[in-house]
């Protein structure tokens, strides 16, 4: 069993319209969601690009969005200029932390989730709470952060480091499971509806294993070497760049941005830099789809 710290922010959703007002900011289903559950949604800008992956926490008819903390600020802001004339009202709680249990069943203290591929339960840790204590007493591994990192990217979930720079769609994310197409309106929701009737978008995020040698490499010089490579065809032409890269992990797990004219090749490469030789990707494949190669 492992647990992990995530450290976040808290934007409270207050008010008699709460629930119907944060269903048309998010594209996960809120309406129906239950005292003490918590669902996973997207936080989209008008023209349906990602803006956050907030956690859902219902508590009745108030909810905690939990999110990274670097960004919550601005989020807050966003959401708050889409109040009009509902009751509703935002606070920030900036230092907070949540507690993920593999295993862990909700039982109305947790909550059931799935965090970076592993099954279990979450909830909010309250002020001055002692983690070491709760995860000794059920026997788990604590992850340290840059295990968690590691466990993000080898699991294809995307990040800020995927959004902070990139207004993805929610298909280019490989994040459409977290999309309610049947809910009715939300922000965002006519170019992704758009894309989804149109086919195949123009780029998309995957998930790669790079070679031995290369995940050495990168374990002694960190990820400042291979964050931002160029992912390139036989023939050394770009069609994409790496976003995030496992530092720590032999096999050399990254995500990576490819462009639709690499969606259809057999092999890939990484490049460093302009004019330094490539290495092979050993497996590639879309980020929420499964592996074929």
């Amino acid at each position: 069993m492992r647990a992990a710290v995530l450290e976040g922010s808290i934007i409270e959703v207050r008010g008699d319209d709460s629930r119907e007002w944060l269903n048309g900011q998010l594209t996960a289903q809120i309406a129906d969601a239950k005292d003490g559950e918590v669902r996973r949604g997207l936080k989209l800008d008008r023209t349906g690009g990602i803006l956050a992956m907030p956690w859902v926490f219902c508590r009745g008819e108030e909810f905690d969005l939990f999110v990274e903390r670097e960004g919550a600020k601005e989020l807050l802001e966003d959401l708050d200029r889409y109040i009009i004339m509902e009751d509703v009202e935002l606070s920030l709680r900036e230092d907070t932390r949540a507690l993920f249990l593999e295993g862990e069943r909700g039982d109305g203290i947790f909550a059931r989730a799935t965090l970076y591929g592993m099954e279990g339960a979450i909830r909010i840790l309250e002020e001055g709470e002692i983690v070491e204590s709760i995860v000794q007493t059920r026997g788990a591994e604590l992850l340290d952060g840059q295990a968690l990192e590691t466990a993000r990217i080898r699991s294809g979930t995307p990040g800020r480091p995927e959004f902070e720079r990139r207004r993805l769609l929610p298909q280019e994310a490989g994040l459409k499971e977290l999309v309610s197409f049947t809910k009715g309106c939300f922000l965002g929701q006519e170019p992704v509806v758009m894309l989804e009737h149109r086919g195949s978008p123009p780029k998309r995020l995957i998930r790669l294993e790079m070679e031995p040698t290369l995940a050495r490499s990168l374990k002694s010089e960190g990820t400042g070497g291979i964050k931002g490579a160029d992912i390139t065809d036989d023939t050394g032409a770009a069609v994409g760049e790496i976003t995030s890269v496992s530092s720590n992990d032999e096999r050399g797990f990254a995500i990576g941005l490819l462009r639709k004219r690499g969606f259809t090749l057999d092999t890939l490469h990484l490049r460093a830099s302009e004019g330094a030789p490539s290495a092979a990707v050993t497996a590639f494949a879309f980020i929420g789809e499964p592996p074929d190669n």
